[in-house]
């Protein structure tokens, strides 16, 4: 799907900085790093999604919904765009479930599992 760089940067800064989002301002409001880490999302994202199917061949699909997942004037609503992984039991889940299928192919080259056990958290 294609989105347009512009559109896309204006979408990213005022969903992830709402409070500093300027629209009218050459780096929308944002510092200098924080744009170019969103600039770098935008230009690196889809490639590396490719790169990682070509390798991991994690199951995923598109979302065909459509959201507005910020209340700015300024978003508009979007369609297909949502990465959702391919659980074993023929669900769709999250990041959680993106993160195990990772973790399984890292473990399945390496031999064991190359993650340290992060600590659980409790409040």
């Amino acid at each position: 799907m294609l989105d347009p760089k512009d559109d896309a940067m204006r979408y990213m800064a005022s969903a992830s900085y709402p409070l500093t989002y300027r629209a009218e301002q050459p780096l929308l409001g944002l510092q200098k790093n924080e744009y170019a880490l969103i600039e770098a999302f935008y230009d690196n994202a889809a490639p590396t999604i490719e790169a990682l199917e070509r390798r991991v061949r994690f199951n995923r699909r598109w979302s065909s919904s459509s959201t507005t997942t910020t209340t700015l004037p300024t978003t508009r609503r979007r369609a297909g765009e949502f990465f959702l992984p391919k659980a074993a039991n023929g669900k769709y889940g999250n990041g959680r479930e993106l993160i195990r299928q990772f973790r399984a192919w890292l473990t399945a080259k390496a031999g064991s599992d190359p993650l340290p056990a992060l600590p659980s958290v409790t409040s």
